[in-house]
């Protein structure tokens, strides 16, 4: 996701740029639904991401189908929060518990290869 502009949020500032979040696509719709809803700007303010993304923008998914839930969030964000720095530290862990569910992406990182096989990038960004 893209922020626009620096925002507060749990207490902590966040510039301006390109971060990621995890987060799983349990519930109806599934993992299309949940993808396609966080691409649309607007709506509900449901879930954390949903804070963000009202100051900023959903510009693409990383997906692995087949794998959801507290425990497959949990294990991702650690994985991540090896590799990236955490944004705003206990931010969408809730209900996961472990590292933040928000990263800092640094334009050189290659998101993909931190994630690994099995997982296909989901252009959000539109003409």
């Amino acid at each position: 996701m893209s922020l626009d502009s620096d925002i507060r949020v749990g207490g902590r500032e966040l510039e301006r740029g390109t971060y990621a979040y995890v987060g799983s696509a349990g519930g109806p719709g599934g993992l299309r639904g949940r993808v396609c809803r966080h691409a649309r700007r607007g709506g509900k303010v449901r879930w954390h991401i949903d804070r963000l993304l009202a100051r900023g923008r959903a510009i693409g998914a990383y997906v692995l189908e087949g794998t959801s839930g507290p425990a497959a969030e949990r294990e991702l964000a650690a994985r991540l929060a090896r590799a990236l720095p955490e944004a705003a530290p206990g931010f969408g862990n809730t209900d996961t518990g472990g590292p933040s569910h928000l990263f800092r992406l640094d334009p050189a990182a290659d998101l993909g290869s931190l994630l690994g096989a099995g997982w296909r990038y989901v252009d959000l960004a539109g003409p």
